[in-house]
Formats: structure tokens, C-alpha cells, sequence
């Protein structure tokens, strides 16, 4: 469940666009004693999703499952569907004062019935999904960093709760670095802290990482996060109060045990299908309007130059899983060193339209397909080479959380002139420090506008070369 989440909501939304079709055709009977034909729920579906579909977003009724408890989910729903009978019936009245009563009537009887029909699919979800993790499927592998009162509590409490699917995997005491050692608490192992905890995690298969030590220890916990900035997971404190500098700080909780969310993207959730929608939808646009420039620009480049027409080269995905980028391949064919060099101006490895290529950013678009193959965002931190990633991982704050989420064609970056050549570390950092007010900024709108200034002003730079 965990490799088809994608799939997982967009089977959720697929049961909703359902359920408020069953509710426009019991409305229809019991109000109207009509039976709907094809056209009109098709209609009416298109009108009522507009309204309610943003309002079971906004309350939070896509949220992730796994915190959720059955009053939360109820909650949500009824603000969801009050909001949208308010909204709805204060905008049939404004149109047409004179059906108002017929029409809210037939409205009063689709949100009971929606309501239900509702409550009755979550719960049923929710209560499945229990019954699947209480049996060790859809689980999470939890490393606790802390042996104290409180990393105890945490783990009790997730024996009591099993069906949220946290397994505690091991506890590190972070107080000893010398000889590794092994003891257990409740069958648990406790582990002195390894010498390169980020590759014992690696090796364990850690899906995230919970902090539970005192506040009084807040730069051990700064210390900690910057011995694990390569490892672009999940990491969680459970607070009293904080006052740390990192990348996010949504407080949420399980049961009663407070969490902060200390490096974690916003895109989860309906937010992982929304931009999904988006950058798949797009591309696929994009491609089919760029189709006749795309070819063109491939016969240039077979009839100008030796070498393929399309340019591959591995970088850095989400969570640093490593694939093919594609480019237009703008070089002449040359043996690539230990260090990928940057492209400088006047380089001599252009080829005659490798440079116009480049500055015109026309190189970059066989990432759309990139986009499509799930790769890519259209818009998020651009993939650097693996070896830059090497490099700078070590130099730069926070480089490699840019891989919290998916790398893309454009970003907050490259709108703002951060682009092109970055031979020194202060420019690296400036683009990893709009990478990561993007990763805690991002929203629709974010996307559609750095997509508008990409169109205005990002494709030709100075700097691009």
C-alpha cells in the first residue's frame, strides 16, 4: 500500500465521485420522484463536486489515515458538508429567489444523504486499514533516538496502538559513542549510537526517524539533524516546546503523544494527487503543443553534431532514489569526469546549437516526459548530477532535503535568477535556501505561479550557459 499511495487516493476520490452520485439519485427520487438519466447526474455531479470537493479538502477529509481517529474523521466531514450546504443553498437563492425552497429541499436531503453515505465509507476505510496494520501490513519502521521516560512512552504506546502500523525497529543512546553495544527494552534493541548512524539507518531500512530526547538537549538535537541531513526521511520530535531551526514545524498528534514534524514535505495527502494531476496533465499538453519543435530540434542536433539526440545522465530523485534525466543533448561527445564540470561561458565542449540550447532553456524539454513517467514535478528543486550531490552534501546546509520531494523542470530558484553555474558555495546555497522555502511554502497557487513566471522570464537567463 505504501509504493501505491498515489493510487491509494485516487481510488478514495473515485468512491466520493461515486458516493455523491448515489446521493444526487436518491435525492432526485425521494424529492422529485424522478429518476435522473445519465446527463443530468453527469450535470449536477460536475456543478456540486465544484463546491464539494474543496470543502472536504479544506477540512482535512484526505488527510493521511494513519494519525486519524473515528471523532476526527466524523468531525471533518460534518464542517465539510455544513459548509457546503451554507455555501451552496446561500448561492441558489441569490440566483433564483423563487425556486429557493424546492431547491433546498432537494439540497437538505442530498447532504443527509452524502453525509452518511460518507461516515459510513470512512469509517469502513479507516476500520480496515486498522484491521491491516494491527496484522503488520502497511506498517512503518520507526527508529527512536533517546532511551529516556519518554522514548519508552512512545513505544508502549505503540503496542497499545498497533493499528496505526508504527513498529519500532530499535532505540539509539545517544550519549555513548564509543564500542557498539546491544540491549533491548521490551524486545527492542537498544543500540549505541554508531559511529555513521546515516548508514546503520540506510542498512535497517529506517522509514523515519522519532527524536525523543529533553528540550535542555536541543543542540544535541541540532547536531543530530546535521549528521542525518543526507537522509531526506521523515524526522519527528515529541516536545514539550522547541525552538529548533528546521524545515518544518506542523504539530500533530497520535493518541496522546505530541509530534513535530521536523523535516517533512507539505506534499502529502490529497496534496500528492493534486500536483500530481497537474504536472501529468500539463506535460502531456505541453508535449503535444512542443511536438513540432521537439522534432525539429532533434534533426538539428542529429545533422549538426555526432551523438545521440537525447542526453541521460543520473541524478537525484525524491528520497535520493537516483534516475535518468533526459536533455536535448547540447555537448559534443566527450569522456565525463569523476566531478561533472559545469557548463561555463564560451565552453568548447558546445556544440554550434548547444549554447543557444542552454540559454533558451529549449535543452531542457524531454524532461516533460520525465514528468510523465512520475519522475518529475513540473516545478520543485532541479536535479543536480550525482557527483555535484557528493560534493555539496557536506557543504551546503540542508542540501540534501531537497529531496524531500519529486526535482523539477522549474523552481522558486530559477524565477529568481538563481541559476546557471554554481562555482561557489555561496550560490549553492542561495538556490538550496529558495528550494527550501519552496518545500515550506508550497501550494497549488506557488506552482501555478512560478509556472507563470517560468513562461515570462525564466527560460533565457545570462547565467544559463
Amino acid at each position: 500500500m505504501k509504493q501505491n499511495y498515489y493510487y491509494f487516493f485516487l481510488f478514495l476520490i473515485s468512491a466520493d465521485i461515486f458516493i455523491i452520485s448515489i446521493s444526487e439519485v436518491l435525492s432526485s427520487i425521494l424529492v422529485l420522484d424522478q429518476v435522473l438519466n445519465f446527463t443530468q447526474i453527469f450535470k449536477n455531479l460536475i456543478v456540486v463536486s465544484i463546491f464539494m470537493f474543496p470543502f472536504l479538502s479544506y477540512f482535512g477529509v484526505y488527510s493521511p489515515f494513519r494519525r486519524a481517529n473515528y471523532i476526527q474523521i466524523c468531525k471533518k466531514i460534518i464542517l465539510a458538508h455544513i459548509s457546503f450546504f451554507i455555501v451552496f443553498s446561500t448561492i441558489v437563492y441569490l440566483i433564483n429567489q423563487n425556486t429557493f425552497i424546492f431547491k433546498v429541499t432537494w439540497i437538505s436531503v442530498f447532504v443527509v444523504t452524502s453525509f452518511f453515505m460518507f461516515i459510513f465509507s470512512r469509517l469502513l476505510l479507516l476500520t480496515a486499514l486498522r484491521f491491516l496494520r494491527k496484522r503488520s501490513f502497511n506498517t512503518r519502521s520507526i527508529l527512536i533516538i533517546g532511551t529516556g521516560e519518554m522514548a519508552e512512552k512512545i513505544h508502549v504506546r505503540f503496542l497499545e496502538f498497533l493499528w496505526t502500523g508504527y513498529r519500532v525497529i530499535g532505540f539509539i543512546n545517544h550519549e555513548q559513542s564509543n564500542e557498539f553495544e546491544q540491549r533491548s527494552f521490551n524486545g527492542v534493541p537498544i543500540y549505541n549510537k554508531p559511529k555513521d548512524l546515516a548508514k546503520w539507518i540506510e542498512e535497517h531500512s529506517v522509514e523515519e526517524i522519532w527524536f525523543a530526547l529533553p528540550l535542555s538537549l536541543d543542540g544535541e538535537i541540532k547536531d543530530l539533524l546535521w549528521e542525518l541531513r543526507h537522509k531526506p526521511i521523515p524526522k519527528r520530535y515529541v516536545p514539550d516546546m522547541f525552538a529548533l531551526n528546521v524545515i518544518t514545524s506542523s504539530i500533530g498528534q497520535i493518541e496522546d503523544i505530541p509530534i513535530l514534524d521536523l523535516e517533512d514535505s507539505r506534499i502529502i495527502g490529497k496534496s500528492i494527487i493534486i500536483k500530481d494531476i497537474l504536472d501529468k496533465s500539463l506535460a502531456l499538453f505541453i508535449l503535444i503543443l512542443i511536438s513540432p519543435l521537439m522534432i525539429g530540434i532533434a534533426i538539428t542536433i542529429k545533422a549538426t553534431s555526432k551523438g545521440p539526440i537525447i542526453f541521460k545522465q543520473k541524478r537525484y530523485g525524491i528520497y535520493g532514489n537516483v534516475f535518468n534525466v533526459y536533455k536535448f543533448r547540447s555537448m559534443k561527445m566527450h569522456p565525463e569526469k569523476n566531478m561533472i564540470q559545469q557548463a561555463q561561458k564560451n565552453d568548447p565542449r558546445l556544440t554550434i546549437i548547444g549554447g543557444f540550447l542552454r540559454r533558451t532553456s529549449l535543452d531542457e524539454l524531454p524532461q516533460f516526459i520525465n514528468v510523465l513517467q512520475g519522475k518529475m514535478s513540473i516545478v520543485g528543486p532541479r536535479p543536480h548530477a550525482v557527483s555535484h550531490n557528493e560534493y555539496y552534501k557536506d557543504l551546503v546546509t540542508l542540501y540534501m532535503q531537497r529531496h524531500l520531494i519529486k526535482p523539477g523542470i522549474t523552481g522558486l530558484a530559477q524565477v529568481n535568477g538563481s541559476r546557471g553555474e554554481t562555482d561557489t558555495v555561496e550560490k549553492m546555497q542561495k538556490r538550496v535556501d529558495f528550494n527550501m522555502d519552496y518545500i515550506k511554502n508550497w501550494s497549488v497557487f506557488l506552482d501555478i505561479k512560478i509556472i507563470f513566471l517560468t513562461i515570462f522570464k525564466g527560460f533565457f537567463n545570462k547565467n544559463a550557459y
